[in-house]
């Protein structure tokens, strides 16, 4: 029988069939050949006793993320809060780097926007969304006392296999509940002192909507790092850089301190945002710094 991992507690894997959950065990073959199955995976697998089975293999995956580790995805949701904690567009641009990298749609989603309560606030909303709209990305708004917001979040969903991507904190598990609201979903509060949130997602779950969609809760991905990137390649993940960097005087530049630098003078132009650029230049600096180059 064939079906898909929507759950890992421990040793075990709740696979979702056509009508029901089993709880599985990984066949000790597969063990042996030290074979991983991710939540999101398609597997085959053999019915043994009421509610259990047992893994026999493994389809191959069209992607995956290792942090959190997930399987089969179509979009990712990256989730920042406008403040409490206050919106990180260095750590969204880490999370879109990697989402970037495997191809996947991607929406931001600004949580907590029932706390703007200045003209600051308001502004400082209206320059992330211009930032990222000038990157080619759509953001939409969440607040839990509107829920016009949540039927936005539930259209981009519709037919998507998709991960809430964000730190803790910052109303992943409050915008799951608005749209699982049977679910029973542990929101945990604010660490005043470190400004940031306690984690409540303890394990990677898949849940499905009635729209056709399914959504995966992570536990934060504050450990999201740079393994396996190419020095060159971090430049091919920001979209607005794609049509200045071939105009760049030397070949192969990193746009930092090459002159005649297309995308460095599109940064003064304004036509690539300071923010973006500046989140490149630290990425590239992390990789310098860990590789040696």
């Amino acid at each position: 029988m064939k079906g898909k991992i929507i759950k890992i507690v421990s040793q075990y894997y709740y696979v979702l069939a056509t009508d029901e959950i089993v709880c599985c065990n990984l066949r000790g073959k597969l063990r042996q050949e030290q074979v991983s199955p991710l939540v999101g995976d398609i597997v085959e697998y053999e019915k043994k006793d009421e509610g259990k089975g047992l893994i026999t293999k493994v389809f191959a995956r069209k992607n995956q993320l290792l942090r959190p580790p997930v399987a089969n995805l179509s979009q990712v949701i990256v989730v920042s809060s406008l403040k409490n904690p206050l919106f990180d567009f260095k750590f969204v641009d880490k999370i879109l780097v990697h989402a970037e990298r495997e191809k996947l749609k991607i929406i931001i989603c600004v949580t907590k926007i029932d706390l703007a309560a200045t003209s600051e606030d308001f502004k400082f909303l209206k320059k992330i969304k211009d930032v990222y709209n000038k990157a080619g990305y759509k953001v939409v708004t969440f607040s839990i006392y509107n829920n016009k917001d949540i039927l936005e979040v539930e259209k981009h969903l519709k037919d998507n296999v998709s991960v809430l991507a964000g730190k803790s904190g910052v109303g992943k598990t409050s915008l799951l509940q608005k749209l699982f609201p049977e679910r029973n979903l542990v929101i945990g509060d604010i660490s005043y002192k470190l400004k940031s949130g306690k984690h409540t997602t303890r394990h990677v779950e898949l849940f499905s909507l009635s729209n056709g969609g399914q959504v995966v809760d992570t536990p934060g991905f504050s450990k999201l790092a740079f393994d396996g990137f190419g020095l060159t390649e971090i430049a091919a993940y920001f979209n607005e850089f794609k049509k200045y960097k071939n105009r760049c005087y030397f070949k192969g530049c990193l746009h930092l301190n090459e002159p005649k630098c297309a995308v460095k003078d599109a940064v003064l132009c304004g036509l690539i945002s300071k923010e973006r650029f500046e989140s490149y230049c630290q990425f590239i600096n992390i990789l310098q710094k860990n590789k040696k180059y």
